[in-house]
């Protein structure tokens, strides 16, 4: 999971994250991950991690939720399954942020 957090950390900056939990990956705020072709070569280049990830954050059943949930199509499971993970990301970064000045 490190290399896509790290991938995740070099392309989205906090205020990034903010957006993005605004108006969600739907919305263009990823705007490294618009496209079918962006967000698929992710899943294809972290597919395990994004796997992981997601099971993690929504529970086992959810890719598979999903992958239904897109009539069974690969491109645009993949495409959830990185929006997923995107918006998970963001919300987690956002977190620590608030935690951190509460802290304070």
């Amino acid at each position: 999971m490190d290399e896509m957090i790290r991938d995740l950390k070099d392309t989205y900056d906090l205020e990034d994250c903010k957006y993005i939990l605004e108006g969600g990956c739907v919305s263009g705020c990823a705007y490294k991950h618009i496209y079918y072709a962006q967000t698929n070569s992710f899943y294809d280049k972290h597919s395990d991690e994004i796997l992981e990830y997601v099971k993690d954050a929504m529970g086992d059943n959810y890719p598979a939720c999903l992958f239904v949930e897109n009539d069974y199509d690969i491109v645009l499971y993949k495409n959830a399954m990185t929006w997923c993970a995107i918006e998970t990301y963001a919300f987690e970064q956002c977190d620590e942020e608030l935690m951190k000045e509460r802290l304070q």
